[in-house]
């Protein structure tokens, strides 16, 4: 037996590492839902946030750990990224197979009620236009692409700062408060 290698905790009778799938999945599944709520788009990064929270919540509460910053970052974005990701996959098939995006009308909507308190027929006329010739070019390969990488980055950033901030709130050492 090797002595330089670290005893892993006996958890719940078994002699392996704590598994961090089910709470990631919990926060994925929150940040899924809360993507196809209407007018949720204008929430930003919080529901990635709140997922990230959500997982370190559950995982350090059934495991009674405490997760290091560089620990709850990383969980943070897996779990970003496997909410975003999996919203961005049911979105694309729903725009594919019925030509609906999701947030798209919303977003429609606050713009042309933004364009029109501005009194500016003229401009509100012109905005009404864009969205038809949007609607009937539809979503390029590049556009796809860029929404993709734009969902990764946001997922990844989104991920950090709840990630960081959940590791630091949801400690359960008391030698680490």
């Amino acid at each position: 037996m090797n002595t330089n290698e670290p005893e892993l905790p006996d958890l719940m009778g078994q002699n392996e590492p704590p598994d961090n799938f089910r709470a990631m999945a919990m926060g994925a599944t929150m940040i899924f839902i809360i993507a196809f709520i209407p007018f949720a788009v204008f929430g930003c990064c919080l529901p990635q946030i709140l997922g990230s929270l959500l997982a370190i919540h559950l995982f350090t509460s059934q495991y009674s750990l405490t997760l290091t910053a560089g620990q709850g970052i990383k969980l943070g974005i897996l779990t970003c990224l496997l909410g975003a990701l999996s919203s961005w996959v049911v979105s694309m098939g729903l725009y594919f197979l019925f030509d609906y995006q999701i947030g798209a009308r919303e977003i429609e909507w606050l713009v042309l009620t933004l364009v029109e308190k501005t009194g500016n027929q003229e401009a509100l006329e012109q905005t009404k236009a864009e969205f038809e010739r949007q609607k009937a070019l539809g979503l390029s390969m590049p556009q796809i692409i860029m929404g993709l990488v734009v969902t990764i980055v946001f997922a990844s950033l989104s991920g950090l700062i709840g990630g960081a901030i959940g590791a630091k709130l949801f400690q359960r050492s008391p030698n680490n408060l």
